[in-house]
């Protein structure tokens, strides 16, 4: 708990010490996912029927092709601006661009595949709650199957951009695995890390100049933190482990010679 709170702090007093190279990603940022923002409008007015939301959709395919060719980019882009700051480096508004344009095809794939996740995790909750409400009490083995691997997929999303970044091995599906790993392996940190960042989408939601000036940036910050944290974690807990088996090497060589 204490390290998750610390990574989020930090975060934070590193959003304060570089605001204008942030600032000016986050506002990047914002515009590259109007289009979203709008889309998940007109879907909330046709889940409160309401005819308009759907041709808010017909009206929206132009900025929706627009936000599929630049928001995967973006959250690369503001990822790489980032990542230099949570290893105590300095930063140019240039990374922005370099992440942007180097990761351009790889972050669609990333949010491709997660974004799909949600769905089919959606997809199959909302299907066999359908039979479980008919009658079929089965059904609810399958539902509690798929929340819970929902809530796992959900979590990996802050590890996958910093880990496409931190990983000199750059395939998508490893991203993947490594993500989930980190997540199984820290559920704690994970679970907390989400809240944190939860709270924040919601107060930029209530307060939207955030959207506009920080939460981006605060967001990338805050996942590239955790990324090294868990990192030097791990590599605190190798060496830990690598110390006691040489240990317990040395002293079974001791225990052999003296029965010689």
């Amino acid at each position: 708990m204490r390290d998750t709170i610390s990574v989020y702090g930090r975060a934070v007093l590193d959003l304060y010490e570089e605001w204008f190279p942030l600032m000016g990603a986050n506002l990047i940022c914002f515009v590259c996912f109007i289009p979203w923002l709008l889309v998940f409008l007109a879907l909330a007015g046709m889940a409160l029927q309401r005819s308009e939301g759907g041709q808010i959709v017909v009206f929206l395919l132009p900025l929706i092709l627009i936000g599929v060719l630049t928001g995967g980019p973006a959250m690369a882009g503001v990822h790489r601006l980032t990542n230099p700051i949570a290893h105590e480096k300095r930063i140019e508004f240039s990374y922005f661009w370099e992440g942007f344009k180097r990761y351009y095809l790889k972050s669609w794939q990333i949010l491709g595949l997660w974004v799909g996740g949600i769905v089919i995790m959606v997809v199959n909750i909302w299907f066999y709650r359908m039979w479980w409400q008919q009658g079929t009490q089965i059904a609810i083995v399958p539902v509690i199957l798929f929340l819970w691997i929902m809530v796992l997929w959900v979590g990996i999303e802050p590890y996958l951009f910093p880990l496409l970044l931190e990983q000199e091995d750059k395939r998508v599906l490893l991203v993947f695995k490594n993500a989930v790993l980190l997540t199984l392996v820290n559920p704690g940190f994970t679970v907390l890390l989400m809240v944190l960042l939860g709270a924040t989408l919601l107060l930029s939601v209530v307060f939207p100049p955030l959207l506009l000036l920080a939460t981006f940036s605060l967001v990338a910050l805050v996942d590239n933190r955790a990324i090294v944290q868990l990192v030097a974690r791990l590599e605190e807990q190798r060496a830990r482990y690598a110390l006691i088996e040489e240990e317990e090497t040395q002293s079974d060589e001791e225990e052999s010679e003296g029965e010689d």
